[in-house]
C-alpha cells in the first residue's frame, strides 16, 4: 500500500472549486487543438508501453482504421513489425524517425498511472484489450472486434527444432518484471523438469531487460534455450505456430493469443478474466489459469481506500498460497496432449 496522493489538485475559479489537469489528457481539447491546426483528420498511433500493451493496442487500432474511414492513420513505434500486417498512411520508426506532432492528432495505445483515465479506471481492473480502447476512442470494442491479430512471419532455422513437433514441445515463459509477476526460480525449474518428465521438449524464452529485470534465471541445459536470442519477428512467429505455452501475466499470452496455443498461465495480480482473450468465438478458449488464488481474490479494490494500491507487490498474499504443484499443470497438458 502507498500513501494516496491524489493526481489533480485543487483550485479556485472565480470562487468556484475546481480541479486542473493537463489538457491534452482531456479528449474535447485535443480535438479542438487538432481542429485548429486543422489535422484533426489525421491519427498519429503512438505505440509504446511494453510489448504485451502493445499487442493489446492492436484490435482497438484495426477497430479504428475499419470504422472510422474518412480519416488517415499514421504510426509511430519502436516496433514498427508487430503492426506491418495493417496499411498505415505512413509509419515513423521511432528508432531512427523524428515526427513532428503539430501535423496530426496523436492518439496514445498506453498511459502511465499519473493519467486522467486511472483515475476513472485502472488498468489492474480492466480487461487488457480495454483499457487501450477506451484510452484511444472513449470506447469499449464488440466482442468480435477484441481478437488479437499479429503479422505472418517465416519460420527460420532458429525457430525449426522449437515447431518441429508442436504437440510434443511446450514453450515456457518465466519473465520477471515486478515482484507480483515474478514467479520463483526453484518453482520454475521444478516446472520444467515436470514437463520434460513426461515427454516434452521445454523451449524457454525471454529477454533480460537489464542486470534485475528479466527472465528468471536457473539451469536450462536440458531445454532448447532461446532466451535472449528471438527477434521480434521470431517471437510472433514461434507464440502463434506453437501448440503449447506457458507464461507469467506477460506477453507472451497476449501474443499467442494471435495463434490456436493452448495458454497456461498464472495470474497473481489481475483477475485472469481481464487477461483471457476472445477467440474462436469465446472468452478464454484454450486458456486457464492455473493460479490457485492471487491479489486480485483477497484485496479490496475500492476507489474510496486510504491508500493506493501497489500492484507491484502480491498485497499479502503469498507465492506458496498461488502456485500449483508443477506436476499438475504437466499432467493437464499432457492429457490436452492425449497422453
Amino acid at each position: 500500500m502507498k500513501n494516496f496522493k491524489p493526481i489533480i489538485p485543487v483550485t479556485m475559479i472565480n470562487n468556484e472549486l475546481a480541479v486542473m489537469f493537463p489538457a491534452r489528457q482531456y479528449p474535447p481539447f485535443v480535438i479542438s487543438e487538432a481542429r485548429q491546426n486543422k489535422v484533426a483528420d489525421r491519427f498519429l498511433i503512438h505505440a509504446w508501453g511494453g510489448l504485451g500493451d502493445q499487442i493489446c493496442a492492436i484490435p482497438a487500432i484495426e477497430f479504428a482504421m475499419k470504422n472510422y474511414r474518412r480519416y488517415k492513420f499514421y504510426l509511430a513505434t519502436k516496433n514498427p513489425e508487430l503492426f506491418s500486417h495493417l496499411k498505415f498512411d505512413g509509419v515513423f520508426d521511432l528508432r531512427k524517425d523524428t515526427v513532428d506532432p503539430r501535423k496530426f492528432i496523436t492518439i496514445n495505445c498506453m498511459a502511465d498511472p499519473q493519467h486522467l483515465l486511472w483515475t476513472y479506471c485502472s488498468h489492474m481492473v480492466c480487461h487488457a484489450v480495454d483499457f487501450p480502447a477506451m484510452l484511444m476512442w472513449q470506447r469499449t470494442l464488440p466482442n468480435a472486434d477484441k481478437e488479437i491479430h499479429l503479422p505472418d512471419f517465416p519460420i527460420t532455422d532458429q525457430l525449426k527444432p522449437a515447431l518441429k513437433d508442436p504437440q510434443n514441445t511446450v514453450v515456457l515463459h518465466f519473465g520477471a518484471s515486478m515482484p507480483s509477476k515474478t514467479l520463483p526460480t526453484e518453482w520454475c525449474a521444478r516446472l520444467v523438469a515436470a514437463f520434460q518428465t513426461r515427454g516434452f521438449k521445454t523451449v524457454l524464452i525471454g529477454k533480460q531487460v537489464t542486470e534485475t529485470i528479466g527472465y528468471v534465471k536457473f539451469n536450462s541445459e536440458t531445454s532448447l534455450d532461446l532466451r535472449d536470442k528471438l527477434s521480434l519477428e521470431e517471437f510472433i512467429c514461434l507464440l502463434k505456430n506453437s501448440a503449447f505455452v506457458f507464461s507469467n501475466d506477460s506477453s507472451p499470452i497476449h501474443a499467442a493469443a494471435a495463434g490456436d496455443a493452448f495458454i497456461g498461465m498464472v495470474s497473481s495480480i489481475k483477475h485472469p478474466d481481464y487477461l483471457f482473450h476472445w477467440r474462436k468465438g469465446q472468452f478464454g478458449y484454450k486458456t486457464k489459469n492455473f493460479g490457485l488464488t492471487g491479489a486480485w481474490e483477497r484485496v479490496d479494490g475500492s476507489p474510496v481506500l486510504d491508500e493506493t494500491l501497489d500492484h507491484t507487490e502480491l498485497l499479502g498474499v503469498t507465492w506458496d498460497e498461488i502456485l500449483p504443484p508443477p506436476s499438475e499443470v504437466a499432467e493437464y497438458y499432457s492429457r490436452l496432449r492425449g497422453s
